[in-house]
């Protein structure tokens, strides 16, 4: 049996009577060590491509969307990666929507009531993310049968109001554009809640009609100017001059860079884009310089490109 020693040298190191070979130490170190990195690497990439890319199709979707965190249980990263799944299938559901909502209605024609069973669900057990997530998809999907669900998920109460429920079920009403909705944005519009109002404000824009036009033209006055700004668009849609005003202190730069709460870049722009569009609808003869300027002169592409447009149509229209 081979024996160790250990001496004390003469600088005072402890040493062994037998060392490792100088090959095996570089072996481990430069190669090993450096391959069991590379694997775990590869290892998780796996796991995350199976985590993002498992699902193809509508039964897939729902499955993901059905699981609720109970059910799932408490597992570590498996439970994590089930989760991440399931926001995933919310997800490609809205994506595969936008890109073949009717190829995806004749795949599944109950599609809708499978989604209005799992929104339903989800509400129960106080998923409320989910529901807020499926409120926008059963408006994107378009079937009435959905209205009265919406219609209830849209009274900010205290179930509603958790992760924006009822915020979503308003957007999702306004895409659908059933009248039954009319009555409650009305009312919803003179909500002492803020983020209501604006958004009944900006849902009132697809429902058209003299009583939804009296309720905006109060909400042009509204102390917040998001909802100013989302009850000028509303109007502009439906071709009322009283929105012009407003946007066209939204068309301008400065006013929203300095004055208004949008934190990037992008938002503000977003909404100038918006304003030029509709304002361009309005057909107002005295603005063709104010778009003549903005086509050429403003720094974001996106206006201009939206000055040009309006000024295009303009002059395709006229005899």
């Amino acid at each position: 049996m081979a024996e160790t020693h250990q001496i004390s040298g003469a600088n005072g190191v402890m040493e062994t009577g037998e060392q490792r070979p100088t090959w095996l130490v570089v072996t481990v170190q430069f190669f090993v060590v450096p391959m069991l990195i590379v694997a775990l690497c590869v290892g998780l990439v796996m796991v995350f491509r199976w985590m993002t890319f498992e699902r193809r199709d509508v039964t897939s979707y729902l499955s993901a969307l059905r699981a609720s965190p109970s059910e799932l249980g408490a597992r570590g990263l498996l439970n994590y990666i089930e989760e991440s799944k399931r926001w995933q299938g919310i997800f490609d559901m809205t994506q595969e929507l936008n890109g073949r909502r009717a190829e995806l209605l004749r795949e599944d024609p109950a599609l809708a009531k499978k989604l209005l069973i799992i929104f339903e669900e989800a509400g129960a057990r106080g998923d409320w993310k989910v529901r807020q997530y499926l409120a926008l998809v059963l408006g994107m999907v378009g079937d009435k049968a959905a209205v009265p669900a919406l219609l209830d998920a849209a009274e900010p109460r205290a179930q509603n109001s958790q992760d924006g429920t009822h915020i979503a079920a308003m957007k999702a009403l306004a895409m659908m554009e059933d009248e039954r909705a009319l009555p409650v944005l009305l009312r919803l519009a003179r909500s002492n809640e803020r983020a209501v109002r604006l958004t009944a404000a900006w849902a009132l824009g697809s429902f058209p009609s003299a009583e939804t036009d009296a309720v905006l033209r109060v909400a042009l006055g509204d102390d917040d100017p998001f909802v100013r700004w989302n009850a000028a668009l509303a109007l502009a849609r439906h071709g009322q001059p009283e929105a012009a005003p407003v946007l066209e202190q939204l068309v301008e730069a400065d006013y929203l860079a300095k004055r208004a709460p949008l934190p990037t870049a992008e938002e503000r722009g977003d909404y100038r884009v918006a304003a030029v569009t509709l304002l361009g609808n309005l057909k107002i003869a005295k603005q063709d310089a104010l778009f003549d300027k903005l086509s050429r002169e403003d720094a974001d592409y996106r206006v201009r490109q939206a000055a040009i447009a309006v000024l295009k149509a303009r002059k395709t229209k006229k005899p």
